[in-house]
């Protein structure tokens, strides 16, 4: 399950989520085992974009299950205002492939934009977000 997914599933079941320095908290705090696991498999990446929505005062969860071209705007606005954090939490060796892949898929998500392709402009950006955690947490 991908952290769009974590946050989305438990905003949608009525649960508000924010950050108190390292902590993840959720209320009310109705949290199955798996939502749990879920969360503990993601922190580093679900901290970084919960500190991205407080900073910006957005919010990455859809209304229902339809994103608006401003909710595109938002998160993409978000994400990319934030990866000056996520570069800095990367260690030293992931910063130039950090780097390199903010360049390869900044153009792909604007074209995508630009021909209003919203679904596809998401599945772009949520690509990057995994990939760029994969990234900070040492994955290859």
């Amino acid at each position: 399950m991908e952290i769009f997914e974590i946050l989305t599933n438990l905003r949608r079941r009525g649960m508000r989520i924010w950050t108190e320095e390292e902590d993840i908290v959720v209320e009310p705090d109705t949290l199955t085992e798996a939502d749990v696991t879920a969360i503990m498999a993601h922190k580093p990446a679900i901290l970084a974009l919960l500190h991205a929505e407080s900073a910006s005062g957005a919010t990455t969860a859809p209304r229902g299950f339809t994103w608006t071209p401003h909710d595109v705007e938002t998160l993409l606005t978000t994400v990319f205002d934030r990866c000056d954090f996520w570069r800095e939490q990367a260690a030293r060796a992931a910063r130039p492939r950090i780097e390199a892949l903010m360049k390869e898929v900044e153009p792909v998500i604007a074209e995508r934009l630009e021909r209003k392709d919203y679904d596809a402009a998401r599945e772009a950006l949520i690509c990057l977000q995994r990939r760029i955690g994969d990234l900070i947490n040492g994955a290859n």
